[in-house]
């Protein structure tokens, strides 16, 4: 049951974002909801509606109706690009899309989407077995303040330790220490996250 409902909300999803993309006006929200979709498919509907995405990039001809979280600029494209091109197992085009993210005149990138394209690249570099690619990657990542640790960073980062500190990666001192960095940054993310807490409250529930 539990998993029949999952399936049912990343249709939905799929859906309601294919459905918006068809009726958006050529502006950048309807990049965003292409990527939305891409997020939601699986490998071979990702690439396809990536490829979209890309095609609505060249389309745009319209100011935004929605700004901020609605909008989807150059850099926030190549985000969910190379988010894509990881789950097609595909880390050399998903090097290209973390590479090729240059923000637009005017456009405005958060901290926390450059975040996800360094892990991206990072886990790249990973999936190609060069994890001292991955350490240079994440460097920027993992020098961030535990208050700007984002739970969508950490969340990533530590589907990584097993990978470095298991098969191949076991006696690797380089793997290991990056492994090490993570869970410190991990851990002094959740820290901050407690402290930022008002009195009684908690972070689970």
């Amino acid at each position: 049951r539990v998993r029949s409902s999952a399936a049912s909300d990343v249709y939905k999803r799929q859906a309601l974002a294919r459905r918006g993309y068809e009726v958006c006006p050529p502006n950048t929200t309807r990049i965003l909801l292409a990527c939305q979709e891409a997020d939601a498919e699986s490998a071979l509907g990702a690439r396809i509606a990536i490829g979209r995405a890309r095609q609505a990039r060249e389309d745009t001809a319209v100011d935004d109706d929605l700004a901020g979280i609605f909008s989807c600029g150059d850099v926030r494209l190549a985000n969910y690009a190379a988010s894509t091109y990881l789950k097609t197992d595909d880390p050399d085009s998903a090097l290209r899309a973390a590479d090729a993210a240059r923000p637009r005149p005017g456009e405005g990138v958060g901290y926390g989407t450059w975040g996800q394209i360094h892990i991206s690249a990072g886990i790249a570099y990973l999936m190609r077995d060069e994890p001292d690619g991955t350490a240079d990657r994440l460097e920027p990542v993992l020098a961030l303040p535990p208050g700007r640790r984002l739970a969508t960073l950490t969340g990533r980062l530590s589907t990584l330790t097993p990978a470095l500190t298991g098969g191949r990666y076991r006696s690797d001192p380089g793997a290991r220490a990056l492994a090490g960095q993570i869970s410190a940054y991990c851990d002094e993310a959740a820290g901050a996250m407690r402290l930022a807490l008002p009195a009684g409250e908690e972070t689970t529930g």
